[in-house]
Order: C-alpha cells, then structure tokens, then sequence
C-alpha cells in the first residue's frame, strides 16, 4: 500500500542535489515502517557503496555521537568524541564516503531531549556533515519537515514525503497479513462467505471504517488484540466513543491510575516476572478501589494469559502497557463503581471475577431451577459485566451489559434500557429470581424503596 511513496523516497533519495529526505506523517501512519522498507531495498541494490548508518535519536548524549556512530558503524573504529578537534578528524574521514544516514523519530527525540544544548549541537553536526561530505545523505521521519524543525540553513535541499492514511482495501489486506484468519460468523449470520464476500463485509465493518482508519500503527494494534477477540469485541474496546477516562471514577487521582507510576514502582527495566507483576498488580487493586475482595489467583492467571503466551516467565512492559490501557481501566472503572457488590461474598457471591467464563457458569446453572442467575465482570468485554441465567424453557442464556459513565446499558431485543445501577437492573428484570445457587433475589440484591417499580421487564 505505500509502493507509490517509496518510489518517491528513492527517486528523492537518488537525486544529486537532495540532501534530507523526510518522511512526514502523524503518529502511526507507518512513516519507520516506510523507511525501513526503502533502506532494505537500496541496501539490497548497493545504492550507497560505504553502507547505510541508522541513529539512536531517542537518548542522545552528546555532540560528538553522531559523527562518532557513523565512524563506527562504516569501519572507522572511533571512540565516542567531544572536542571539536575530534570532531574535525572524523568529518575529514568521512569526507569521501557514500553513505546514507537514517534518522528515525527525530521529533520525539527532540521532545523527550533532556539536554538543553542538544537541538543546537544536532543543528551544528547536521550542517558539518552536509556541508563537509558530499557524498552523505539524510533520511528522517518526523511529523514535520526537518529543515523547519532544526530551522536549517535554506541552501540544504530537503525533499519530503507526506504520508497519508491507507485506503480500505489495503488496510483490509493489512490486517489479515498480521491477525489471525478473520471467519465468516464474525461479519454475517448467514454461514459462509466466499473470499470476496468476507472482503467486502470485512472492508464496510466498523473494525475499518471506525477503528484502524487507514493507520498501519493501529492495524498493527488490532491485529494483535484480534489474537483473543472477535471483530466486534475489538471494535468495543478500541473504540473512541468510549474512553478510558470517561469510565474511570472522578475521586481518583490520574497519578494513582498513570501506568508510569504503576510500573516505576515494580521494575527499572523494561521487564519484570509474572508472579512480581501479580503481586504488584493486585496491591494497585486492592489500594486504588480500597476494595476489600482482591483478584483472585485464578483471574490473575487469566490476565497473564491475555497479555502473554511466552512461556519464559517474564513480561515485556509494552504488553503491560497495551492491556494496561485498553482493559485494566475500564475493568478498574467498573469495579470501583460497584464495589459494594464486588466485596460482598457472604453468604453468597454477588460478582464474580473474570476467570468464570460462559463455560463454567453454564456448567453452574444447567442443573438449577428456572430464574437461577449469575453476574460476572467479563474477560473479554473490559469494564463490562456478564449476566447468566436459567430462562424458563431450563436454556441458559447470556446477556452483557455494558458498562457507561451514566451506569450499565442492555441491549434487549432491539431495546436499549439503561441502569443506573446493578441493583435496579436486577430488580427490574423479573425473570430473575434465584441468586446462584439458590438464594432469594431480594435477600441478596436491595435497593431503595423509591426503585421499585423501576424498569420493570420480563422474558
């Protein structure tokens, strides 16, 4: 889907009076993926006889990095230098060298730069190496063009290439590349689909048109989320109609919720065990919903599933920092909203945690009496509830209700009701009668005398 940008890149590349070529784009559009891709071709075609030289522009150090990792990297064997003495000796070795330089993320490193004479240092070593090595040539990526973004000299010839997003159809093929085999219950309820059939419904499904948006980085995102969800389990929780934040309770601190804090205080690397992920974790639980009930070991098995199938015993922090935001706030969100219920287990259990799948609540309900029911917080659904009940015909049925800012909405048979809280909800639907195993509804489940007519509804 970018064959058009990277032949632009490599036409610019390859003309003798540009200097920089910068690959524009905003956050996730592929503009490294897209540079990449154009270094392995020329790398493969010998474009740059002396090599090509990719730069650590995140943690910059010093002036004399960037002349220093070039030597380095083309064979000149150079120490680190400072001085500009030093810097002069490298310039001049590097003078008749054919080299291609690669700066990725030049504008993140300028941001995130904790060294105040960094940017003029850059500035100065850009202009030296332009000026003194012919033969040398810049490519970036950068939401902006560099020679506006290090205000360089106008003499220096830059060329840029915009990119923008993918168009459906290569979008589509993106994503079945890196997910799993999208199958055809997921887009239809009419059985199967011939190839084209599953191309076109896939291309009109909100995963598309709402979610991945034409953005490589976002396709990237869902297709690893798509390895435990369906299509609309993901489109539920990447949606931008519903943010993190609006779930989360307004009394609490964003310090307290920042996965910055969380991880500082459980690694200083960017990996940490499972069992100090666990125990971390369900103190952050237990301290930040003030909960009494913790996550089970069970539902912590269940976590440690969905963010990793390594086996090693260790976890990356990107994967904690993915599931971090897309489900433990609104999982968090939701638990702090019902906390009343979450803590209250005696004499029976009133929400339960996730590890209790449709599998093992249908082997809990099949045998009990008409109006058995059961509430769980949903593993797949971040933030929402799962409802099981015995329905009178002895079916077990599940429901989900979704969490909102304004409480808990279900949809019934193209009715949408929405429940302020769980206890108006159960109340109200008087199908429900038996809290598993067998206890009474209103011995378990109360609310205030002024509910209840609320909402009534029956299947």
């Amino acid at each position: 889907g970018r064959n058009q940008e990277m032949q632009s890149t490599i036409k610019f590349i390859i003309d003798a009076r540009t200097r920089i070529v910068t690959i524009t784009g905003k956050l996730g559009i592929g503009k490294a993926e897209t540079a990449t891709a154009v270094c392995r071709y020329m790398l493969q075609r010998n474009h740059f006889s002396d090599g090509m030289v990719m730069l650590d522009m995140v943690n910059p150090t010093s002036d004399g990095t960037i002349f220093s990792q070039i030597a380095q990297v083309v064979g000149l064997n150079a120490e680190v230098k400072t001085s500009t003495k030093d810097n002069k000796k490298l310039l001049k070795s590097l003078e008749k060298m054919n080299i291609l330089v690669i700066f990725t993320r030049i504008d993140e490193a300028l941001a995130q730069s904790r060294h105040p004479e960094w940017k003029k240092g850059l500035v100065r070593n850009i202009v030296s190496l332009l000026q003194t090595c012919p033969h040398i040539k810049l490519l970036t990526t950068s939401c902006i063009p560099v020679c506006n973004l290090l205000a360089l000299p106008s003499q220096i010839l830059e060329r840029t290439i915009e990119l923008k997003p993918l168009d459906d159809k290569d979008t589509v093929s993106l994503l079945l590349k890196l997910s799993r085999p999208i199958q055809a219950m997921e887009l239809t309820d009419n059985g199967t689909l011939t190839s084209t059939q599953l191309l076109h419904l896939l291309r009109h499904h909100p995963i598309i048109k709402d979610v991945c948006r034409g953005y490589p980085g976002i396709v990237c995102r869902v297709a690893k989320l798509l390895q435990y969800h369906l299509l609309d389990g993901a489109v539920k929780l990447l949606s931008l109609n519903r943010p993190c934040e609006k779930i989360l309770p307004q009394n609490l601190s964003p310090s307290e919720m920042s996965f910055e804090s969380f991880w500082k205080g459980l690694s200083s690397t960017g990996v940490t065990t499972a069992s100090d992920f666990c125990l971390h974790l369900n103190q952050h639980f237990t301290s930040t919903t003030h909960a009494s009930r913790g996550l089970s070991s069970h539902d912590l098995e269940e976590i440690i599933r969905r963010i990793t199938t390594s086996s090693a015993g260790e976890i990356e922090l990107c994967k904690i920092q993915s599931w971090w935001s897309m489900w433990y706030l609104p999982f968090h969100g939701t638990v702090k909203k019902i906390l009343h219920l979450w803590d209250a287990v005696d004499p029976v259990t009133k929400i339960y945690g996730i590890s209790h799948n449709k599998q093992i609540f249908h082997a809990y309900l099949r045998t009990t009496a008409p109006g058995t029911f059961a509430l769980r917080l949903s593993a797949n659904y971040a933030g929402d509830l799962s409802l099981a009940y015995v329905s009178e015909g002895g079916e077990v049925v599940h429901l989900l209700l979704e969490a909102q800012p304004e409480g808990f909405q279900l949809h019934l048979k193209d009715v949408v009701d929405v429940y302020e809280n769980l206890e108006d909800f159960v109340h109200g639907f008087t199908t429900l009668r038996w809290v598993y195993p067998s206890f009474e509804k209103k011995q378990i489940f109360t609310r205030a005398a002024s509910h209840e007519k609320k909402n009534s509804f029956h299947i």
